[in-house]
């Protein structure tokens, strides 16, 4: 991984710089996949266990579908993030990619909570506005994504900027 330095001098040279580690949505679906094995065996320990009633029943079938519903949403959301130039690439775990210009983003903030911090991105895209976030150790990355993004999309006006055409004069 790069330190803040070195990324945002391969920024200014408009070279391609990946925000998120190495191999990110692989170690994401690994992690989410243990995580629904885990709680799966936990539903079933609860299931055999215990008496079975109607309490207990809801209480599965809720944590099932919240579940559910959780992994399938963080899918399209969960993203690695690459940065080339003036233009952000995101590439998520349900095989799609979207590319879109560094002056599209909304918003950027970091949240850390245990240790783990939490990346959220709103762009515009197509029109809409589009979420994506990355999750990641606190000590795995030597700088906090949120700042590097507000340095590059910063930098990117500026280079938007300059390349406005002067006053035209006819001699």
């Amino acid at each position: 991984m790069l330190s803040k330095k070195e990324f945002l001098n391969n920024i200014y040279g408009k070279e391609r710089v990946s925000v998120t580690p190495k191999n990110y949505l692989k170690k994401v679906s690994l992690v989410l996949v243990l995580l629904i094995v885990a709680l799966g065996s936990i539903n079933l320990f609860i299931l055999f266990t215990f008496e079975i009633t109607y309490l207990n029943l809801g209480f599965l079938a809720f944590v099932n579908i919240t579940l559910g519903y959780n992994y399938f949403s963080l899918r399209k959301t969960i993203k690695s993030t690459i940065i080339k130039g003036d233009t952000l690439i995101f590439n998520s775990l349900d095989k799609t990619s979207n590319v879109t210009t560094l002056r599209s983003v909304k918003n950027v903030s970091t949240k850390t909570i245990l240790g783990i911090q939490w990346t959220n991105i709103a762009y515009s895209f197509d029109g809409a506005t589009r979420k994506a976030r990355f999750i990641s150790r606190a000590s795995r990355l030597p700088f906090r994504p949120e700042s590097t993004m507000k340095a590059a999309i910063k930098m990117s006006i500026k280079r938007k900027a300059s390349l406005k055409p002067g006053p035209v004069s006819v001699k």
